[in-house]
């Protein structure tokens, strides 16, 4: 299990498989779902890619309903519980947003519905690199977290409750 998550670095993402959601705190390339899609955008912007490589994400390029459950697999390390992600922010001064908003979820990715939502603030815009036959949206997920799995809830103080949410849907 990850002891530490690093800002820029490390993406957590909430992933729902054959109905349960579970969460991953991991080097946030490793999800973007469609590295074919992110490869293209590349070579048209003038930079060389090395075509059809795929290692540094366990030779899937493309994490989908079908791939799933063999991405995950290879995720192990990175899994994390719910217990574990609330004491990591318990035990910060969550006093000031830039103390504690590493610990923040910045996607969703439901395999069962094909749909990916992501609320991660940097300018890696994961929703443009979804799997075929997807849906993407950028908009806060939290509230659609069951509330059992909603780490980010310390001594009844949602600490996502207070930000200014915003979002847009992009179309499969």
């Amino acid at each position: 299990m990850k002891t530490s998550i690093e800002y820029g670095r490390d993406v957590i993402v909430a992933a729902i498989l054959d109905g349960k959601l579970r969460w991953y705190a991991s080097e946030k390339e490793l999800w973007i779902l469609d590295q074919r899609k992110w490869a293209e955008a590349f070579r048209c912007s003038g930079h060389t890619v090395s075509v059809d490589d795929y290692s540094d994400r366990f030779d899937i390029p493309v994490v989908n309903e079908n791939t799933a459950a063999e991405f995950l697999g290879f995720l192990q390390e990175d899994l994390v519980t719910t217990a574990h992600l609330h004491e990591m922010l318990r035990n910060l001064n969550l006093s000031a947003w830039d103390n504690f908003s590493h610990l923040m979820p910045s996607l969703l990715v439901d395999f069962q519905r094909r749909e990916l939502n992501s609320y991660y603030s940097e300018p890696l815009e994961f929703e443009k690199y979804v799997p075929d036959g997807w849906g993407a949206t950028y908009a806060p997920f939290f509230q659609s977290i069951p509330m059992a799995d909603r780490y980010w809830v310390i001594d009844g103080v949602d600490l996502l409750s207070k930000l200014p949410l915003s979002g847009k849907t992009i179309a499969p």
